[in-house]
């Protein structure tokens, strides 16, 4: 026996998951808190953009404030649709053209390069940054702003490119213009200080480059655009590190930052839902994150978002069919443990018989107890059938409950437990020639009693725990004469037990009388007896019940 449970131990391991910390465990609760009001976000920047729009309307004549505004409009649709935001900035480039500004046409040619860049349009940035960009005509801080979107399509060449000369040529200009950002900038600017730490994660030095990320965020709260960026390149100097808890955190700090400013374009969200799955945290978490990663890229609509996430499926998908295989292995041998507790009762009842015609009320008592293990034996086999019916469901479903599984192997080691005691027990009392006193014990009904009343404590306990405004909220659905007031130290009555089952699903009055250890009949009045005082109808009353605690009442 011990050998088994040692087997399912092992077992168990690989299917637990990767630990996290409190810290990431209560980043990843707010995280899927934003994700639930991603919607509201949504709103908010669809509003400004509504807002805009509105006031474009009112200046088409003048082409500075046209031109100013459509800035702005691409500024709101950049992070959120990338079709919009190359819309606007056309509509600049006609703008500039009308007026003969050269400076704004630069300007819109830069950020409509650096888009494309930032989209995985990198054809489309390479002829504007060629061809239409004049870099002698280009002012102080448009050449700024031209080193550093050289220095990042350049990067992203070198990083996508599978062509060898072409990743090395890549890199090379990418250290030209990311030096010529540091020389340009003065030493506490943004751009200067992001420069210096592209070159240190480039070079390998982490602890300049946490310095920096620690620098930068320092300077903006998690509400800032930019924060997200920040938090950013800060769980990539953690990752480099193999501070892998740290990293994790970092990566839902910026997710839940893209999400609040309602950024379609979250790279975080990605990188997060693939580090759950590749840790095995919680693969239902990370397949609800790819889900919604995978709808805000396509509603973006870039190129380099969609193909990240369908490099991690298949990782996904070999994540899943290892944890089914898993869940198979573990049913398999709970059920071979099951059949030896089988095949041990049976020979606890060969023994007992063996012992002596006097024990026949001890061999009654031990059949009894082998039809109630049969019946948990059911039990775990109807529950055994329904988690493989979930996990053929959890693609669409995600709704296992893996908390559960482990509660019920809890209860019924325990209850292994205490018959393995109580088998040393009697066996060792029939060893001693105390046959009288285990047929005495036997008799009495003392240890049932009290295993009993132990099931009505633990059932009171965690049904209160689930639902802690049961008793008041049961009340107010009496008249006020027949409510229950309990006894000092007492958790639930019988009535309250009753109407607590039918709380869980359990309407059955058998069913609830198996479980409180009363007859039907009594069953049947208490609940005559309660719903007769009902401040509702008698037919509505076991209904408004169900939905005590629910969370449809609870938003």
């Amino acid at each position: 026996m011990k050998r088994f449970f040692a087997i399912l131990t092992v077992l168990l391991l690989p299917y637990s998951g990767f630990a996290i910390s409190a810290e990431l465990d209560s980043l990843l609760t707010e995280l899927d808190r934003t994700i639930d009001r991603r919607e509201h976000y949504r709103a908010i920047r669809e509003e400004r953009i509504s807002y805009l729009k509105s006031v474009l309307t009112g200046i088409a004549d003048n082409r500075t404030q046209l031109y100013n505004v459509n800035s702005m409009l691409a500024d709101t649709y950049e992070p959120f649709q990338l079709d919009s935001a190359l819309h606007y900035l056309s509509e600049n480039l006609a703008v500039a053209d009308r007026m003969g500004d050269t400076r704004r046409r630069n300007e819109t040619n830069l950020r409509m390069a650096h888009l494309y860049t930032t989209s995985g349009y990198y054809v489309e940035a390479r002829d504007i940054l060629r061809k239409k960009i004049d870099t002698l005509a280009l002012d102080d801080e448009l050449l700024g702003r031209y080193y550093v979107t050289m220095a990042r399509y350049n990067n992203e060449n070198r990083q996508y490119s599978r062509n060898p000369q072409l990743k090395s040529d890549a890199h090379e200009a990418f250290l030209y213009y990311t030096r010529r950002i540091i020389d340009h900038y003065p030493p506490d600017h943004e751009r200067h200080l992001c420069a210096m730490y592209d070159l240190c994660i480039d070079f390998g030095e982490l602890e300049r480059a946490g310095e920096i990320a620690d620098m930068l965020l320092a300077r903006v709260t998690p509400e800032n655009l930019n924060y997200a960026m920040y938090a950013y390149m800060k769980a990539i100097v953690e990752e480099r590190s193999g501070r892998f808890q740290s990293f994790n955190s970092w990566l839902t700090r910026s997710a839940i930052a893209d999400l609040h400013a309602a950024i379609r374009d979250n790279a975080s969200l990605t990188s997060l839902s693939n580090n759950l799955f590749l840790y095995d945290i919680n693969a239902d978490r990370a397949f609800a994150y790819i889900q919604v990663a995978t709808n805000d890229a396509l509603f973006y609509n870039a190129r380099l978002r969609p193909w990240q996430i369908a490099s991690i499926l298949p990782a996904i998908e070999s994540s899943y069919l290892t944890k089914q295989r898993h869940q198979l292995r573990i049913i398999s041998w709970m059920s071979i443990g099951i059949s030896a507790l089988f095949v041990i009762a049976g020979m606890i009842a060969i023994v007992a018989v063996r012992r002596g015609r006097r024990t026949e009320q001890m061999r009654r008592k031990l059949e009894q107890t082998n039809l109630r293990m049969e019946e948990y034996i059911r039990r775990l086999s109807e529950i055994n059938d329904t988690q493989t019916e979930l996990n053929n469901e959890i693609r669409e479903a995600n709704a296992v409950k893996e908390e559960y599984i482990g509660l019920f192997l809890g209860i019924c080691s325990d209850y292994i437990d205490k018959m393995k005691e109580y088998q040393r027990s009697v066996r060792k009392r029939l060893a001693a020639g105390s046959a009288a006193d285990v047929y005495k014990e036997l008799g009495s009904s003392t240890l049932i009693d009290s295993y009993v009343e132990e099931f009505y404590r633990t059932f009171d306990n965690t049904f209160l725990r689930l639902y802690p405004n049961f008793v008041q909220e049961f009340n107010s659905l009496l008249r006020e004469e027949a409510r229950i007031e309990l006894k000092k130290g007492r958790s639930l009555n019988t009535e309250l037990r009753i109407f607590a089952l039918i709380r869980l699903g359990i309407n059955d009055s058998s069913k609830i009388a198996a479980l409180l250890r009363y007859s039907v009949n009594t069953i049947y009045n208490y609940r005559a007896k309660v719903k007769n005082n009902a401040r509702v109808s008698r037919e509505d009353f076991e209904e408004k019940i169900k939905k005590i605690g629910s969370f449809q009442e609870e938003q």
